[in-house]
């Protein structure tokens, strides 16, 4: 016969916590595959960046009468306008909705290279890629650019290159005060 180290109710003991452990960690590994499917969930609707067109981007200039309204065309491969983005995000948290909508319209031909810069840059501005009809209407032939609308909708400012970010918010500091 062999020696009996434990009694039958330690056996069981163990057996329970055995049990008890084998659901915390049926349950742990629940919450991990539920967060990961939560967390790329989020990630998908964050880098979701719909399309615009020229007459849906004109409209939504039209609609914003009443405040400065700074448009920004650039591309996901551009040096310069990986320069710009963190201004204008910058920019975005100085200056209140309520007085400033800024709507960024990129050129990227490719949607998947746009959606990892969206992730990446954490943009706090709404994000558009522009359909084929928008560069020609908006004359977009060098980016990144900039154009500024007053709160009359009246085209002030049409810049290409990297804006300078005191000018910038000097500028529209004066357009708000203009209102």
């Amino acid at each position: 016969m062999y020696p009996t180290y434990c009694s039958e109710g330690s056996v069981q003991a163990r057996r329970g916590l055995f049990s008890r452990w084998a659901t915390l960690l049926c349950a742990l590994a629940f919450m991990l595959v539920l967060g990961a499917g939560c967390a790329q969930a989020e990630k998908e609707a964050v880098t979701a960046v719909e399309e615009i067109s020229a007459t849906d981007l004109l409209t939504k200039i039209r609609a914003e009468r009443g405040k400065v309204v700074v448009v920004n065309f650039f591309a996901s491969w551009c040096p310069p306008c990986k320069v710009e983005v963190p201004e204008l995000i910058r920019l975005r948290n100085e200056v209140s909705e309520e007085h400033m909508v800024l709507l960024g319209v990129s050129v990227d031909e490719n949607p998947s290279e746009l959606q990892a810069m969206v992730a990446r840059a954490g943009f706090n501005y709404p994000v558009f890629r522009a359909k084929q009809d928008l560069p020609p209407v908006f004359n977009i032939s060098s980016i990144p650019r900039l154009l500024i609308y007053d709160t009359r909708g009246a085209l002030v400012v049409d810049h290409v290159g990297v804006a300078d970010q005191a000018a910038l918010s000097a500028k529209v500091d004066e357009l708000k005060r203009n209102n």
